[in-house]
């Protein structure tokens, strides 16, 4: 999200614990040549401190789904709100509570052909309703007829949220949900079929 913000006008500061995935977007950023250049710094949403303020902060791809814990959730809001100027905005995704227990997660298969073989993933999930999370265990393969070229296996536990749920911690953090909708649909309202969300949040004080 930092390159079609800066080639917007923005100045970005993008944050990653992972110093891989930032070496991959210092790269990019050299090769687009991005003017201003986004700055990319490495650090932890739930203790992040980078002794600056901004106008907005985003989090995409599910970053409060990954706060399994109300300490995590907590410490993320916190973090967030310490870096916001008087009434910044937030912008997150997560996913919606009364979606998932209506519609409940389940086993998926996506496959998808390339010019030698195809790519399968097995995706399969299981509910707490207790903790507020699913986990998702996906099996990645590369194939070409019979032959298995490549396999990965990766385990996501994603924890859910329900509006008063984020509305309470929000206000902890010095935060207001002002809005939600389906995700970037800001003139529609989510409903149990809403698996993906959007939330708005500002800062408060003056």
């Amino acid at each position: 999200h930092a390159f079609p913000l800066v080639q917007r006008g923005y100045a970005v500061t993008g944050v990653d614990r992972s110093q891989q995935m930032l070496m991959r977007a210092q790269s990019k950023a050299a090769r687009l040549a991005l003017e201003p250049a986004p700055v990319f710094s490495h650090g932890d949403v739930r203790d992040l401190d980078l002794q600056e303020t901004f106008d907005a902060v985003a989090m995409m791809f599910a970053v409060l789904g990954y706060q399994t814990t109300n300490r995590d959730l907590a410490a993320t809001l916190t973090a967030v709100r310490r870096h916001l100027r008087p009434a910044g905005i937030v912008v997150a995704d997560f996913w919606y509570g009364p979606a998932v227990l209506s519609q409940r997660p389940g086993d998926r298969v996506h496959e998808h052909q390339q010019q030698h073989g195809r790519v399968l993933r097995l995706v399969q999930s299981t509910l707490d309703a207790m903790s507020h999370t699913v986990e998702v265990r996906y099996h990645v393969l590369q194939v070409d007829g019979t032959d298995v070229l490549a396999n990965a296996r990766e385990v996501h536990t994603m924890r859910f949220l329900f509006p008063q749920e984020l509305s309470y911690f929000a206000a902890q953090a010095d935060l207001e949900l002002i809005h939600l909708c389906p995700f970037l649909r800001l003139g529609e309202e989510p409903d149990e079929r809403t698996w993906n969300v959007s939330a708005v949040m500002r800062a408060c004080g003056e």
